[in-house]
């Protein structure tokens, strides 16, 4: 199902095709894309516009047993600034679960730049806004779990974070080190490979001259998305801290080698995403966190409280 939901929405390159708008700039079509969001939406709840706040887990009415749930955006026109978090519950008296469609919201996480275009999202009574995806300057977003379980959960000492990721991505070089001798001068078309090979799913060639119409409209894109890239660190230290009074368990499960090979739009490549997966939950180290976390989820310590 997903597989032939993925082509739905990859089918067709605009840069390939050679017809990016210039107003969209994307490489594939939004529309498409909500139209399939839509879809899954009305499959699961029956009705493609329910609201984040209509499956608030804390709903009696709600004969499922639901977790709360959110999910990050990034504001389009101030990218550098706190995450949004668009939720499904109610914390506190500041944070409420929002009355906009699941489906826009899921726009907005999946607005990747170059991929698809910003989407808008009117949540009353505020105007609205426009929202790219969170994973710009937050693609692992664990430490925001932690801060929003202790807000709905305020009196709970520690929690058991479990992050699962999509596999490790190649290393940002923000410079081209070829040897130990002075570099020399870069011409405009080695500047632009290597801004182009920071943008997921763009494969530069030698090329670049011939390059389909619509490839040279995504260098400012690409320009902001090397801006913001960031890689999350330090939580397996936190985890593990001196203070004992600190620590908390914490599993990461990350495939660690063949991912950064696989562009997002690349839906065709999901049996190889399933055979690495397969081989990374089957190896040694793997196996013994795998076996630990199902035991801290099956009998879980004591609850600490504050």
């Amino acid at each position: 199902m997903y597989t032939n939901l993925a082509g739905k929405v990859f089918k067709v390159d605009n840069v390939i095709a050679g017809v990016v708008p210039r107003d969209d700039r994307c490489r594939f079509a939004a529309s498409v894309l909500e139209e399939v969001m839509k879809e899954l939406v009305k499959n699961r709840l029956g009705d493609m516009d329910a609201q984040m706040v209509d499956v608030i887990f804390e709903n009696p009415a709600n004969t499922q047993k639901l977790s709360p749930t959110f999910v990050v955006a990034t504001r389009a026109a101030a990218a550098e600034g706190p995450a949004v978090l668009f939720r499904s519950y109610n914390c506190g008296e500041d944070y409420d679960a929002d009355e906009c469609k699941i489906w826009e919201v899921a726009r907005c996480t999946s607005a990747a730049p170059t991929f698809f275009k910003p989407m808008f999202v009117r949540i009353p009574p505020r105007p609205g806004q426009w929202y790219l995806d969170g994973g710009l300057s937050h693609n692992n977003p664990a430490r925001l779990a932690l801060q929003e379980a202790g807000r709905i959960w305020p009196t709970v000492k520690r929690f058991c974070l479990i992050s699962i990721g999509t596999g490790w991505q190649e290393s940002i070089e923000f410079m081209d080190i070829k040897d130990s001798q002075a570099p020399e001068p870069s011409t405009p078309k080695g500047r632009l490979q290597t801004l182009l090979r920071r943008v997921p799913g763009i494969k530069t060639a030698s090329m670049v001259k011939n390059a389909p119409n619509g490839f040279m409209e995504l260098k400012k894109i690409a320009e902001l998305v090397v801006q913001l890239s960031t890689i999350h660190h330090g939580l397996s230290d936190d985890s593990n801290s001196r203070d004992v009074g600190k620590r908390f368990p914490y599993y990461r499960f990350n495939v660690e080698r063949g991912m950064e090979c696989i562009g997002l739009e690349e839906w065709k490549a999901m049996v190889r995403i399933e055979e690495l997966t397969a081989r990374y939950m089957s190896e040694g180290p793997t196996e013994r966190r795998k076996k630990e976390c199902a035991e801290v989820l099956q009998k879980p310590p004591p609850v600490e409280r504050n």
